[in-house]
């Protein structure tokens, strides 16, 4: 706990200073207010296994217009590569319900675009469709394979995804 308290302290005092040092600006120029602000930034170290670490692979993949061309795309970098975070995440959107995938990959788009009072209207329609069961049994059989029976193998439709 010493550690994180040292840790807390020295970076609340880092901070201080920057907002000093902002303070003492007599210019509006970004670039250099950037120079400040950089002079007190640091990198965070990352760990190996860090998501942060494939930024590359995650851009290139979900980047695709569908999840059918996301699936593909992993696919392809984990023949290029083998790495168990793509093989898991292959494995998980195959798992999942084909239609929540597509329903909530086409949220995140919207989302990006909205606020967040839009974006909480569109979430409550999109659950309200699919508890009213206007989507299918995917939600249901989610529920019952992950909460009733605890057997984690819902049974679903994939019969979309190649």
């Amino acid at each position: 706990m010493v550690g994180l308290q040292s840790n807390a302290l020295a970076q609340w005092q880092k901070l201080s200073m920057l907002e000093a040092a902002l303070c003492d600006v007599d210019s509006s120029d970004p670039t250099f207010i950037s120079t400040i602000i950089d002079q007190y930034s640091e990198q965070p170290s990352l760990k190996e296994h860090s998501v942060y670490n494939r930024l590359d692979v995650i851009d290139r993949c979900f980047s695709q217009r569908t999840v059918e061309e996301i699936i593909s795309a992993l696919e392809r970098e984990d023949g290029h590569q083998s790495d168990s975070w793509i093989f898991a995440t292959i494995r998980t959107l195959k798992k999942s319900s084909p239609i929540s995938l597509k329903l909530s990959l086409r949220s995140i788009r919207e989302g990006r675009l909205q606020g967040v009072g839009q974006c909480v209207v569109r979430e409550y329609r999109m659950v309200s469709h699919v508890m009213q069961g206007e989507l299918g049994k995917d939600f249901f059989e989610g529920c019952r394979a992950t909460l009733l029976d605890k057997d984690k193998n819902p049974n679903v439709d994939h019969l979309w995804i190649k």
